[in-house]
């Protein structure tokens, strides 16, 4: 089961705010499966989407290692994504993946859709039509990667430490927004539009559904 085996159709409304939304549907089942398979209790905020789809605390370190789990899963699946940089078909929805655990940190970092939004008109949109820099595609990936990096080495309440620093959660909430922001460049310069992005993330969505229904 995979992407070409769905044609999800892309439902009325913000684009961004549907993706959002579905992603909070994925992770409110799977983070209650992970809790099953790792054999205890993972850090989450409970709001009105549901138990696991809230903010977590920036300042509290099983969260901050939350934060550090979702940065290498999105890590992985851009490198897999170059690594298959020659299929076509598989490169992009490596990237759709990557797309899937950005918008999960954005959401355990209290981000919500609107948060995007700079002018009127659809939020994806908006974002995709936005100037970019021209670099290889490898450079893209490589730029994601490190702004997210940076992201994350703004959490300093480090496993083996004793100490507990305070972080700064301005600067790291704006390293999060501009990750963001060079992850959809990265999708515009790989040939995605906001709309067959979003299809395909609706496909792939319906690939996890179906997973999560058979016990993948």
């Amino acid at each position: 089961m995979n992407v070409k085996d769905y044609d999800i159709p892309i439902p009325e409304g913000d684009m961004l705010e549907i993706i959002f939304a579905k992603q909070r549907e994925l992770m409110n089942r799977y983070h209650a499966i992970e809790e099953q398979n790792v054999g205890h209790a993972i850090p989450y905020g409970e709001d009105g989407y549901g138990p696991y789809c809230g903010a977590l605390d920036v300042d509290d370190r099983a969260s901050q290692l939350r934060f550090k789990d979702f940065a290498w899963r999105i890590t992985e699946e851009l490198t897999e994504a170059t690594l298959a940089i020659e299929d076509r078909t598989h490169y992009e929805e490596e990237l759709i993946d990557a797309l899937h655990f950005s918008v999960e940190l954005l959401i355990l970092c209290g981000f919500q859709s609107s948060d995007f939004a700079e002018a009127q008109g659809d939020t994806l949109e908006v974002l995709f039509n936005k100037p970019m820099k021209k670099f290889t595609l490898t450079t893209r990936v490589y730029s994601v990667i490190e702004k997210l990096g940076e992201a994350m080495n703004r959490l300093k309440l480090k496993p083996w430490k004793t100490s507990a620093m305070l972080t700064d959660r301005e600067a790291f909430i704006r390293s999060i927004f501009e990750f963001f922001e060079l992850l959809i460049d990265l999708l515009k310069a790989s040939g995605f539009t906001a709309r067959s992005a979003t299809a395909m993330y609706l496909n792939k969505h319906a690939v996890n559904q179906f997973r999560q229904s058979s016990a993948y």
